[in-house]
């Protein structure tokens, strides 16, 4: 679902959404074009049931799509030939026909929909800095009119703007490899009272990237 004008997976787990496979999947389905309409009449007269197009109760891929006032609700089938397959909209007794591209957009796993960006936004734009280590201290850092300034452990320490630039150009640009279950947090050490390293950025005011 889409909130203030970002991307999120609501289930089966809440994380950032990709943008981008989002909008893959979004500009296939809106360049769906309908091919063939199969009647319930026509369809009925065949002997055949909205299950044997692989449309009925359980179908191949289920896509809903609403804007807080309507909904559409369609489902794809079995292929009808090598590039054409089966369709239908929620709902309503007729079959449709059309290009099977949209399969080559389909995710193989919610994995492939997620962000894997640790930080959002750009690498140039933060205004503050934490880490953390257990056993090792607490380092902050606020950048103030194009310097970089250490807050803690030392108060108007004046810090190296390069170096600091390419931790967060590293940080920025890393990227998660996979994604454990959510119940093995705790396991893995990335629970908060675990956790080896603890790293904020902000980008605003009250706004951690």
């Amino acid at each position: 679902e889409r909130t203030g004008g970002e991307w999120r997976i609501a289930t089966p787990v809440k994380a950032r959404a990709d943008a981008a496979a989002i909008e893959k999947l979004l500009s296939s389905l809106d360049n769906m074009r309908r091919i063939e309409t199969i009647t319930g009449v026509q369809r009925q007269r065949r002997g055949l049931t909205l299950d044997d197009y692989g449309v009925g109760e359980k179908p191949r891929a289920l896509f809903s799509l609403g804007d807080g006032r309507t909904n559409l609700v369609l489902m794809l089938g079995l292929a009808a030939l090598d590039d054409v397959l089966y369709a239908r909209h929620a709902g309503a007794d007729e079959v449709l026909t059309t290009t099977s591209a949209i399969l080559g957009a389909l995710p193989n796993d919610v994995a492939d929909l997620r962000d894997r960006t640790l930080f959002r936004g750009d690498n140039t734009e933060p205004v503050k800095i934490e880490i953390g280590r257990p056993g090792a201290g607490f380092f902050q850092a606020s950048k103030k009119d194009g310097r970089w300034i250490m807050q803690q452990p030392v108060k108007g320490v004046r810090l190296d703007n390069e170096r600091i630039a390419g931790l967060l150009k590293t940080l920025f640009e890393t990227r998660a490899a996979r994604f454990a279950p959510a119940a093995d947090v705790q396991q893995t050490g990335l629970d908060e009272a675990h956790a080896s390293v603890r790293i904020a950025v902000w980008t605003g005011e009250n706004s951690p990237a």
